[in-house]
């Protein structure tokens, strides 16, 4: 079951904006972040905190080239502002897999992993699922 929900972080780096409200970089306003800002060296190794389904790879002008990874029990994970994607939709990974690197794509202030959790699409703060 450990190895089946996303129990570890993606990438090591440290966490320099969490879920919830916070300042936006960019508006300088109060806004509701999705998940967690992790900020590593660029092409820093993205690993899988869990075995895992690709179900989605893509680009938005706000995130960047990301992917979204489909977990047991209705969870779901999506890595935003990624250099390279080294998975393709419907490929199944192991936790530990090797599945992108860092990056600066879209909207962005620097080289960060942007990481959510959804439980039945309902966005989830990361920090809950971490041992």
């Amino acid at each position: 079951m450990r190895d089946s929900l996303p129990t570890v972080l993606p990438v090591v780096g440290k966490i320099s904006s969490p879920f919830g409200y916070r300042t936006s970089p960019f508006s300088k306003k109060k806004s509701f972040h999705e998940g967690l800002d992790i900020v590593s060296q660029m092409n820093s190794p993205i690993h899988a905190p869990a075995d895992a389904l690709v179900i989605c790879v893509n680009y938005n002008p706000s995130l960047g080239h990301y992917l979204v990874l489909k977990h047991a029990g209705g969870v779901t994970t999506r890595y935003g502002h990624l250099n390279k994607i080294l998975v393709k939709v419907g490929q199944k990974i192991k936790k530990r897999t090797k599945i992108a690197t860092v990056g600066m794509s879209g909207r962005t202030t620097g080289p960060h992993l942007h990481y959510e959790i959804r439980l039945n699409n309902k966005l989830i703060n990361p920090k809950k699922f971490l041992l």
